[in-house]
């Protein structure tokens, strides 16, 4: 029995050192970055099976809305502010921290004031039939886009902790109160913006040690600016030709010719699903300067391996998490939900299709940041935008929501097929 149980153990060891080997060699930020992001995941997750549980597909499908809507703004944020930051700031030169950061957060407020007016414009062309409080929208906007740029500026200065402990107050304190709402009976979808704005706004008091040390010197501010509009013009024109060929504007087309509850249906199945974009947004917090410390370490060979790897292991780990996921999709569903849902099979290989070409996509993009070549991506992006926004509409009407998710996939394969063949020629040239 002895020589059994060693047996035992000392397989069971083995299996488990083997298994934790590659997360052990891992660097700790990218660890970080990895729980950090299972927490955001699972919340999102979460807060979407709980609206689903407690008020209905309608309700989830109408609140789903809104918030593609918010995702929507957040993307030149992305694009004009944070993916400048975390391209360049290891090259801002003689530029402090605590300059970086001031210009950083101008920017952020400028554009805060564009995305308020975006939502009162909103506001006016949708009319009160629309039912939705457009101040609390354009609440939650300000305060996630402010926490967003906080937990990214953590990371970029090598201060993952402090990130995780941010997103903990976010969306931990997010999950806790929607909770007790939800078991209390008192959850409604204007609560969770509330929620939202609160815990967003609380998390920012772990910037308060860099708050204190701001230089708003305008030299420096001035080199920032000028430093990211090399990159952040190209990269806001992608972006915003780019939200007409993303997944969350096939879901917004969905509830607009199918109804919310049709949207909710299939958002649920997508909530399942948004592990698949675990890795995709961990990587977000340190692809594109890694990208950039290997063009500058290694020259350009260097760079396309780094995108080669990453490319590979990314789509690698989608895969086998889209495979668990077919094989257990009944008992998931009904765990979650109650119920299992139609199409909810094929719904899960398009949204696995679909993460694992923008995983590729993001991985080419940074390794074209890190050459100063982003523009090179704007005419296809704008080309799959363009075709993307003729066809939509009639696909979903004609072939059904995963007839018209194949028939965008297949557009989005070309775009990256092409994107691959930009950074090699640009490499080699």
């Amino acid at each position: 029995m002895q020589s059994v149980t060693g047996f035992s153990n000392s397989l069971a060891g083995r299996i488990v050192r083997r298994a934790a080997g590659p997360l052990a060699q891992m660097p700790t930020r990218v660890r970080l970055s990895f729980a950090d992001q299972m927490l955001i995941s699972g919340v999102n997750a979460l807060t979407g099976i709980i609206l689903v549980r407690w008020l209905g597909l309608h309700e989830f499908g109408i609140y789903s809305m809104i918030l593609i809507g918010v995702q929507f703004l957040a993307v030149p944020q992305g694009a004009a502010i944070l993916a400048p930051m975390m391209s360049l700031f290891d090259q801002r030169g003689d530029v402090s921290r605590s300059s970086y950061l001031a210009a950083l957060l101008m920017h952020q407020a400028l554009y805060a004031a564009v995305a308020v007016a975006l939502v009162g414009m909103g506001a006016v062309i949708l009319g009160p039939e629309a039912e939705v409080d457009f101040l609390l929208v354009a609440a939650v906007v300000v305060a996630t886009q402010f926490q967003d740029l906080a937990r990214r500026f953590f990371y970029v200065t090598e201060r993952p902790f402090q990130a995780f402990f941010c997103d903990v107050i976010a969306y931990g304190g997010r999950l806790a109160a929607v909770l007790a709402f939800a078991f209390s009976g008192d959850l409604t979808i204007d609560l969770v913006w509330v929620v939202m704005i609160v815990a967003s706004a609380a998390a920012l008091l772990v910037l308060t040690p860099d708050l204190s040390r701001l230089d708003f010197t305008w030299q420096p501010i001035a080199n920032v600016t000028r430093s990211h509009q090399s990159t952040a013009g190209w990269m806001l024109g992608n972006s915003v030709v780019g939200l007409f060929a993303d997944n969350n504007f096939v879901m917004l087309v969905i509830g607009s010719v199918l109804g919310p509850a049709q949207l909710g249906a299939v958002r649920a199945v997508q909530t399942v699903a948004l592990v698949l974009n675990l890795l995709n947004l961990s990587l977000e917090n340190f692809v594109p300067s890694a990208a950039t410390r290997s063009l500058m370490n290694g020259g350009h060979s260097a760079l396309l391996g780094y995108v080669a790897r990453v490319s590979f292991l990314g789509v690698a780990g989608i895969s086998a998490v889209v495979v668990l996921l077919l094989l257990f999709a009944d008992p998931i569903m009904e765990f979650l939900y109650g119920r299992t849902f139609s199409d909810q099979l094929p719904l899960i290989v398009a949204f696995g299709a679909y993460s694992a070409l923008a995983h590729i996509a993001f991985v080419i993009t940074a390794g074209l940041r890190a050459l100063n070549a982003v523009h090179l991506a704007f005419l296809p992006q704008a080309l799959l935008s363009a075709a993307s926004l003729v066809i939509a509409f009639y696909a979903v009407d004609a072939w059904g929501i995963v007839g018209a998710l194949f028939a965008l996939l297949g557009l989005r394969l070309l775009f990256t097929a092409q994107l691959a063949f930009t950074l090699r020629a640009r490499a080699a040239a």
